[in-house]
């Protein structure tokens, strides 16, 4: 799914170049906005149904949340509710493939597709997200098999099938066991799940909804896409977690809680996507499961994730460990959300909040 955050970020040039600075620059930061709740205000107002917006600055971590959760119901939103995380499932994916790794119970299923490979979308594998099949009104509640999801085979283009097929042979464990092993019981991680066949979230939940064709936002509760199976995104987008939690797996992940600092490194050696980064400051690399790109206040790290209803992109940086987390309940946002969005998620590596 590398084209969800290229398509995101090339839409933000159009703002963001001119823009960067004023938005973006730790030394001019947004007037009038001192706290989280404002941002998310900010947000909702940009078009989003809801909005949560978390920074984790050191090891303080703070949410706030605006909007409705669910429109039917008129229910306001909460900081604690639970999204549909996309693709920022990857990294989470990434570090228990490494993990076990490192602990040498994990090698690659063929001999022409390596580990590398699979964690840097390089795996030459169909990505499913690029079929639609995948994802019409009658393989909504459907459930994919690994087993289906593999027999697309290999295509010319080099993109990514999830790692995670190998490795629960490998483990005889369901991946579910290995997140809990490797990240969630350690972090105390107690409300991020990673369901496949679960087509519902848990209480509380943040509704997701669909824009119309220039990604307004119709207010029709009927466009709410919550309710779906996740299989066809095993591994590489089933993720359902709170703000908090991605926040804290992030400022985990740089503090060396879940990866010794060899196989880290490893993790964070990138190669270029031949894409720009954020208000076209450098460029935009990726490595095992992990986004590099270039902010005004130093290089962050992260993953962008994009399933139906939802957009999230979650960053760190490392500079002055700082995590930043938006969550939008619309997958296809206006222009102006877009610059929202990407802005938003700037000052939080860059400015405290209050």
């Amino acid at each position: 799914m590398m084209k969800q955050l290229t398509i995101v970020l090339a839409l933000s040039l159009q703002v963001l170049s001119t823009a960067a600075v004023a938005i973006g620059n730790p030394n001019q930061p947004y007037q009038n906005i001192t706290t989280l709740q404002i941002l998310a205000n900010t947000l909702v107002e940009a078009g989003s149904p809801a909005a949560i917006v978390t920074q984790r600055w050191n090891d303080s971590t703070k949410t706030a949340a605006a909007g409705l959760a669910e429109i039917a119901r008129e229910v306001r939103a909460r900081s604690k509710d639970h999204f549909r995380g996309g693709s920022t499932t990857k990294p989470w994916t990434a570090v228990a493939v490494l993990h076990l790794k490192y602990l040498g119970n994990l090698l690659p299923q063929s001999p022409s597709i390596s580990i590398r490979n699979l964690l840097q979308m390089e795996s030459g594998l169909f990505d499913v997200a690029r079929d639609p099949n995948f994802q019409t009104p009658a393989t909504r509640y459907k459930y994919w098999s690994p087993t289906e999801l593999v027999q697309h085979g290999r295509i010319a283009i080099p993109i990514t099938l999830s790692s995670e097929c190998s490795f629960e042979k490998v483990t005889g464990k369901p991946i579910a066991d290995t997140y809990e092993s490797v990240i969630l019981r350690p972090l105390r991680l107690r409300h991020t799940s990673f369901p496949i066949n679960a087509t519902t979230l848990p209480s509380p939940a943040l509704h997701g909804y669909l824009g119309d064709s220039n990604g307004n936002w119709t207010g029709n509760a009927t466009s709410d896409l919550t309710d779906r199976n996740p299989s066809f995104a095993f591994g590489n987008g089933n993720i359902v977690t709170p703000g908090h939690d991605l926040a804290e797996f992030w400022g985990s992940l740089f503090a060396g809680k879940l990866l010794n600092q060899t196989t880290f490194s490893e993790m964070l050696t990138t190669v270029p996507t031949n894409s720009t980064g954020l208000g076209g400051i450098g460029s935009l690399d990726y490595g095992l499961g992990v986004y590099s790109l270039a902010t005004p206040c130093g290089t962050a790290y992260g993953h962008v994730g994009v399933i139906q209803g939802y957009q999230i992109l979650a960053l760190h940086n490392p500079s002055n460990n700082a995590t930043g987390v938006v969550t939008l309940t619309t997958n296809n946002p206006p222009m102006n959300l877009v610059n929202a969005y990407i802005g938003t998620v700037l000052q939080l590596l860059c400015q405290k909040f209050e």
